[in-house]
């Protein structure tokens, strides 16, 4: 299968957030045993790196640069190769979470792969690049770019937020904080996982108290039910991702 170094943030029935690693002429891919097909939403965030993420079903095979994603649909096998001569780091945000009865269950029962392909078929080949909306349109691997963010002005304070998914199961947004601007208080309905990209971000829970400061690359969890508001608290933008299980 390759190796993955894994360092989980977070794992409940609801939310799942791990960064991955992998050196230089890395990869990951699957087995009869250990088949990398989710019954979940899943979102690949690259923080450092290429990766060439494929689909081994269909043949797909997406390049996703630094600051870019990758969503992936229930039911979707992937692989995953880095490109170029530096490692990769990626951030997962998956809901449901994969560690439930249920989750493993799903998997297991998943018939299995066959032999790879990373060659999509020659409709598209011998049309290309003609065929780039049919391509679109058969997508399973749906490649994001900050561009691509559907963008809103939240709250009384106008903190920028935009979309990279938002289906019946769970929603990721990027938050975006100039110096000193505040998110409205907010009682979450379900469970959520934050990342930081740029940091700080003060956190302010259950009203004034415990007050929480995240810094780039830290990671937290608010259980559903939990008040809360995020703030700038430095001279500079902070930026982080945020998963809500749906």
């Amino acid at each position: 299968m390759g190796e993955v170094a894994d360092a989980w943030y977070a794992s409940t029935d609801a939310v799942h957030m791990l960064v991955y690693s992998l050196p230089a002429g890395g990869w990951f891919g699957s087995t009869d045993d250990v088949r990398t097909v989710f019954d979940a939403d899943q979102l690949y965030y690259v923080l450092d790196g290429t990766l060439a993420l494929a689909n081994p079903a269909t043949g797909e095979v997406r390049v996703v640069e630094t600051g870019e994603a990758a969503h992936v649909g229930p039911g979707t096998w992937t692989h995953g190769v880095v490109v170029g001569d530096a490692p990769l780091r990626v951030l997962e945000l998956v809901a449901p979470g994969l560690e439930s009865e249920q989750a493993v269950s799903y998997t297991r029962a998943q018939p299995p792969l066959g032999h790879p392909t990373y060659v999509r078929g020659n409709e598209l080949r011998r049309r290309w690049p003609m065929a780039r909306r049919d391509d679109n349109a058969s997508a399973t691997i749906v490649h994001l770019r900050e561009s691509d963010l559907l963008w809103r002005l939240d709250g009384a304070e106008r903190v920028l937020v935009g979309t990279w998914i938002s289906t019946d199961r769970s929603a990721v947004d990027t938050v975006r904080l100039r110096p000193g601007q505040r998110m409205d208080v907010a009682t979450l309905r379900k469970e959520t996982c934050v990342f930081v990209l740029d940091g700080p971000v003060g956190v302010l829970a259950e009203g004034e108290q415990p007050r929480l400061e995240l810094h780039a690359r830290d990671g937290l969890h608010l259980p559903a039910g939990c008040t809360h508001r995020f703030h700038g608290v430095s001279g500079a933008e902070a930026r982080f991702l945020r998963l809500t299980a749906a």
